[in-house]
């Protein structure tokens, strides 16, 4: 993100569009400056020329990931949905019930924080989860 604020602020035209993130997007557009995104629905809502169907893109994606303040300030070329798997066999070994909301997830997850899984006497963690960004690459240039 910091590369693409000195590029916009130094008023260079290196490149015309960046691929990111749609988790950074909201947080570059909400940032002092706001990136310069520009409001891309005049080619996009309609388009006849490309191909694209704006509506053929998930509601997620097309409504929230690619939107800020109501301006569509991005186009996604891919989802990423997260999902959550567990362990039916833990669950039964440690009588657990499968938790309906995010607190509950929280909840469980520090209660068995620590305990040893796999049995090697060593204390394991309950939750692997990465939010680091996947990918940043300049692009169309």
């Amino acid at each position: 993100a910091r590369e693409v604020q000195l590029t916009l602020d130094g008023g260079l035209d290196t490149y015309d569009g960046w691929l990111y993130e749609s988790l950074q997007v909201v947080d570059m557009a909400s940032s002092p400056g706001g990136f310069g995104f520009a409001d891309l629905r005049q080619y996009i809502v309609g388009d006849t020329v490309t191909g694209l169907d704006w509506s053929d893109i998930n509601a997620f994606s097309r409504d929230v990931a690619a939107v800020y303040q109501g301006r569509i300030i991005g186009v996604p070329l891919f989802t990423f949905l997260p999902y959550l798997m567990y362990r039916q066999d833990m669950f039964e070994r440690y009588n657990l019930t499968v938790p309906q909301t995010f607190r509950e997830f929280v909840d469980l997850a520090v209660r068995m924080n620590g305990t040893d899984f796999d049995g090697d006497g060593a204390q394991d963690r309950s939750l692997c989860m990465a939010f680091e960004p996947m990918w940043l690459m300049p692009y169309l240039e």
